[in-house]
């Protein structure tokens, strides 16, 4: 319902009543192109809203009742046993119970670009 459609549209009756079949002709040509590029549009802006969504809901890979799975990040209840790995996003406060030169870049907590080493130490 765009008001420039609209204008062509009439614009396209308008020719064909006046006998300019040609210029009518052109007129929903161009009306056709216009839809199909606003489709493909709209086609490839979803594809890419759903893959911004599923970068946004990050996901762990957990132990529950035995089997290793993958869930949402929302998902997370204290006690779930997390499996990480190189270049895993963290997905919430966790114990480390077994771990080997770990380290974690907190820069989007801290601000600050180096990496910090991380232990299986228990805290005070």
């Amino acid at each position: 319902m765009d008001p420039i459609v609209l204008v062509l549209i009439f614009a396209t009756i308008v020719s064909f009543a006046l006998g300019e079949s040609i210029d009518g002709i052109v007129i929903a040509a161009i009306l056709v192109l216009n839809a199909l590029l606003g489709f493909v549009q709209e086609y490839k802006a979803e594809k890419a809203i759903e893959l911004l969504s599923k970068l946004s809901s990050p996901t762990a890979q957990v132990l529950r009742d035995g089997k290793k799975m993958i869930i949402s990040s929302r998902e997370l209840v204290p006690g779930d046993i997390v499996y990480l790995s190189a270049g895993d996003k963290i997905s919430a406060d966790i114990r480390l119970i077994e771990a080997v030169l770990f380290t974690v870049n907190e820069s989007s907590l801290t601000g600050e670009s180096t990496t910090v080493k991380k232990t299986t130490e228990m805290l005070s």
